[in-house]
């Protein structure tokens, strides 16, 4: 059985970005949005942030993303949850070094 990222088509292949927009564009073909008015660009962002905050490496998402440099840094947004867990690991470090033993 193939991962999300193959499809079949007698055999197992990887799914490309051309396939990917190919399959998106008939989806809102069908959906009966302009397809002409997206593209498979809008998924970078996404993709990125996603794959990072399932524990992918960065090394990897870049290698993914077909980045040559650290541009793929740009388009990651991190969720709230994870915005969250930056100020309270920061804060947490902060009182440890402000907290004097008695």
């Amino acid at each position: 059985m193939g991962s999300p990222f193959q499809f079949f088509d007698g055999k197992w292949r990887m799914l490309t970005y051309p396939a990917f927009c190919t399959f998106l564009r008939s989806c809102l073909d069908a959906l009966g949005l302009e397809s002409k008015n997206y593209s498979g660009h809008s998924f970078r962002r996404g993709g990125a942030t996603f794959a990072l905050e399932s524990g992918v490496s960065p090394d990897l998402v870049q290698t993914q993303g077909d980045w040559r440099s650290d541009a793929y840094k740009v388009y990651i947004d991190p969720s709230l949850e994870g915005r969250k867990l930056v100020a309270d690991t920061m804060a947490k470090a902060v009182q440890a070094l402000t907290t004097f033993p008695t």
